[in-house]
C-alpha cells in the first residue's frame, strides 16, 4: 500500500505494510523503503530476522528476492537509513525498544 506524506511524515496504515512514497522501487538502483507497525501480522517478527535471511517482495507483477545484510536500531530522527542510495537496497522499517522509542532497520540487497 502506498500512503501519502502528511505534515512531513509518511502516513502509517493500521493493517498493512506500506511503501515509502518517494523511495525507490524494487529492481531500481535506489533505496526501497517498506514500513509497518511491529504488530502480529505485520512486522512483529522482524525482530527475529538474522543477517543472511532471505526476504521476498512481491509487486503487482513480479517477485524480488533480497538477502539481509544489515540490522540496526536507530532513533526516529536518524533518517539517513531511508535516504536514496546509489545501489539497490531494501529497507524494512518498524518500531522497537522501550515504548517504541527506536526504529528497527533491516536492510537487504538483491539476490538472483
Amino acid at each position: 500500500m502506498t500512503l501519502k506524506i502528511v505534515d512531513g511524515y509518511w502516513e502509517l496504515s493500521e493493517n498493512t505494510a506500506s511503501y515509502g512514497l518517494g523511495s525507490g522501487h524494487p529492481g531500481e538502483k535506489s533505496n526501497t523503503v517498506i514500513f509497518a507497525h511491529a504488530r502480529e501480522g505485520l512486522f512483529y517478527n522482524l525482530k527475529d530476522v538474522k543477517t543472511g535471511d532471505i526476504v521476498y517482495v512481491f509487486t503487482k507483477d513480479k517477485w524480488f528476492r533480497y538477502k539481509v545484510n544489515k540490522i540496526t536500531a536507530v532513533y526516529p530522527n536518524q533518517i539517513e537509513v531511508i535516504k536514496p542510495s546509489k545501489n539497490e537496497v531494501l529497507t524494512l522499517y518498524t518500531c522497537t525498544g522501550f515504548y517504541d522509542e527506536q526504529r528497527l532497520i533491516v536492510q537487504a540487497i538483491p539476490q538472483s
